[in-house]
């Protein structure tokens, strides 16, 4: 079933996909949304698979797939994979390009800021598990920390920041109020 998936971008014209996957990861939802229950259920089982790729682009395809067709159970499989693959202490060289490990977490935190309504009860964790890390000394667990505290304010206000007269509206740069770190309240 993942191979006929994947076939879906051979409907796209060519040179579509070269230098963005967003055509491909629409068709390939698209075509999932267009299969009868037994068919997607067996597609989306088979998913997971894809994310434990540690290169290429078939591990962000999945978690594309999760929030475009909205598939908790793909989401919490992915948390898991970053469970897996763990965090690494890393200082980055200056030009440095990012490990797969790091590039995961990354793809899987934008996809949970994406996600609407509630992500249940393991991503909280993982959120909650990554965000713990803001003190370490590791430019890894340093970026993860943030980026997952950003991600959940964002999540728990629906994109929409609190400005200073209270409001909530989206935010233009200049007037965003967040919290200092380490406190780390939305």
């Amino acid at each position: 079933m993942l191979e006929e998936l994947e076939a879906q971008l051979a409907t796209l014209p060519a040179g579509a996909i070269k230098h963005d996957m967003e055509p491909g990861f629409e068709v390939m939802a698209q075509w999932i949304q267009s299969l009868d229950r037994n068919r997607r259920a067996k597609v989306l089982s088979q998913l997971p698979l894809w994310l434990q790729e540690s290169q290429g682009w078939h591990s962000r395809a999945a978690l594309e797939m999760a929030i475009r067709v909205g598939d908790e159970s793909l989401l919490t499989a992915a948390v898991h994979e970053a469970r897996r693959r763990g965090i690494v202490d890393l200082d980055l060289a200056s030009g440095e390009q990012y490990p797969d490990w790091l590039m995961f977490h990354l793809h899987l935190l934008s996809t949970i800021s994406r996600w609407s309504g509630d992500c249940g009860e393991e991503v909280r964790a993982y959120l909650s598990d990554l965000h713990a890390g803001v003190s370490a000394t590791s430019h890894s667990r340093r970026l993860l920390a943030i980026r997952s505290w950003l991600t959940e304010c964002c999540h728990r206000r629906g994109g929409s920041t609190t400005m200073p007269h209270g409001s909530s509206v989206e935010p233009r740069p200049q007037e965003a109020r967040i919290s200092p770190i380490p406190e780390l309240s939305c």
